[in-house]
């Protein structure tokens, strides 16, 4: 009776010296199911159809999913790259702007010497003999057009027997006769109506002389608005040459070329930033040109913050991301503050990416277990995949906690097959607890721990050993120690194959 319950296995099967011999296998056996499943999710293109896979611990189940998805994402195109870039019109509102792969790195550098050079060649170009010729030649006509004015004024008063005197309070009016100004003796000794005529010839002066120093301030503003004038047009000729190769190297993104233009403007109208930089140079008898000046917070509305890259001469496909801590800033990004004077601070450049952001275009790994165990993580992922977008968003915001000013970067188009792995009770316990588990992930992926015992899947097991051995670089296991994890042959010494499993021994060779 107790032979007839006994799992006995045919030595015959097994009947090699080692696994060396055999052909290795290097995939999963008897879980055709789960692996049918896995491609499914894989290659499927709904943005609902996410894929949960469950198991028992062991059962291949991180291995068969980095398998699969190796396989489908090889046969994808490898995905934008992604930058965020100042929004001149709304700096708290970064945009957001797709890239061909490989291009975003470029457009990376090649603003960062546009801003070193820039501070170079702006403050070259205001300290030039062309710029100060002609910037003295506005002051020179403001003050011809001042004095000229004046001593017309002056003119028309000495027709009227009175004149304009300067005094360490302003102007005077008095009155002349032959030649000189009349002394306070001198015009009270005058009769009644010469008094008359001097008195009206000082008003109608005085309004003179209030027309004329109301006139001023709007000569002295044509006079900024010439020099204005003056600076821009030095400024778009540095900007412009400056920025030429850029747009060159980019003109078929029209994307780009648009943040362009508006960067264009936006140079040429703060010119004095660069300016202001120039004057803070080491003056020396050897004059060296400044680098790294892309590097001052000022100038950072001019960066380019890359938030994914993929240079497609080393990236093979689509992404596969697996992230081991998948917190709520891991997963979705964050935006990092730094210390100034007291209080934090923040811009466009300090946005960082999530692992979203990274798998975008691709596949997303999670343990799920670990995603469930983070704060707002959870929440943050579903919001992520209804919205179809990645919205960057702290702990703070999230919980309504903060009401203080922040940025608020523009979402990034999220195209992402996520793959959860876990053990089939929290697969159970999501499915009716959480309404929107089983609307965003429709595919389940079930590892069963066990399998049919027939002789073909011996032979099996024996090859996925061997693709073990080699994988890991083991040393192989012998026919008898398979034997021994297999079960007993029929009879209890009747086999050559037995004895190594006889002796204690684990089965190798040595």
């Amino acid at each position: 009776m107790m032979n007839d319950l006994k799992v006995c296995c045919d030595p015959d099967l097994l009947d090699f010296k080692t696994t060396a011999s055999l052909e290795p296998l290097n995939s999963l056996i008897g879980q055709d199911r789960a692996l049918g499943a896995i491609r499914t999710a894989a290659r499927i293109r709904h943005a609902e159809f996410n894929l949960f896979v469950l198991g028992p611990s062991g059962a291949g189940r991180h291995s068969a999913v980095q398998t699969l998805l190796e396989a489908e994402a090889a046969t994808r195109p490898v995905p934008s790259d992604w930058v965020y870039v100042n929004d001149f019109a709304g700096p708290d509102r970064p945009k957001a702007i797709a890239m061909p792969p490989g291009t975003a790195r470029p457009l990376q550098k090649a603003m960062q010497a546009l801003v070193d050079d820039l501070a170079n060649d702006i403050p070259a170009l205001f300290d030039s003999e062309q710029y100060q010729s002609r910037r003295s030649s506005f002051e020179q006509r403001l003050a011809t057009r001042k004095q000229d004015t004046f001593e017309k004024l002056v003119e028309k008063s000495h027709q009227r027997n009175v004149t304009i005197l300067r005094t360490p309070m302003g102007f005077a009016i008095a009155g002349v006769r032959n030649g000189e100004v009349m002394k306070p003796d001198d015009f009270a000794n005058l009769t009644e109506d010469e008094r008359h005529k001097i008195e009206a010839a000082v008003d109608l002066t005085e309004r003179d002389l209030e027309k004329y120093l109301k006139s001023i301030p709007r000569l002295e503003k044509d006079h900024r608005a010439a020099v204005a004038l003056l600076n821009a047009e030095m400024a778009t000729q540095a900007v412009d040459d400056a920025l030429e190769s850029v747009f060159a190297a980019f003109s078929g993104i029209e994307a780009i070329t648009q943040h362009l233009s508006a960067l264009r403007a936006d140079l040429i109208e703060n010119a004095d930033l660069f300016l202001s930089l120039g004057n803070r140079r080491q003056e020396g008898p050897f004059p060296v040109a400044r680098t790294g000046v892309h590097e001052d917070p000022a100038l950072h509305r001019y960066a380019v913050n890359v938030m994914v890259s993929n240079d497609p001469s080393t990236a093979a496909g689509a992404p596969i991301i697996t992230e081991p801590l998948p917190s709520l800033a891991n997963l979705i990004g964050k935006v990092d503050h730094i210390s100034t004077m007291g209080a934090l601070v923040t811009d466009f450049t300090l946005i960082r990416p999530g692992a979203l952001h990274r798998a975008n275009g691709g596949f997303l790994v999670l343990d799920a277990m670990r995603l469930l165990s983070e704060p707002l993580a959870w929440e943050a992922l579903k919001r992520c995949l209804e919205t179809r977008a990645i919205r960057i968003s702290s702990a703070a915001e999230m919980l309504s906690l903060i009401s203080t000013g922040t940025l608020e970067p523009e979402p990034i188009p999220l195209q992402v097959r996520v793959v959860l792995v876990g053990d089939a009770l929290l697969h159970l316990l999501l499915t009716p607890h959480d309404p929107d588990f089983g609307r965003l992930f429709k595919v389940g992926a079930d590892f069963s721990p066990d399998m049919p015992r027939t002789p073909e899947s011996v032979v099996l097991f024996a090859r996925m050993v061997a693709g073990a051995c080699k994988r890991d670089d083991l040393r192989p296991v012998t026919g008898g120690g398979l034997l021994c994890a297999f079960g007993p042959p029929p009879t209890r010494l009747g086999h050559e194959a037995m004895r190594p499993c006889l002796g204690g021994g684990a089965g190798a060779t040595t």
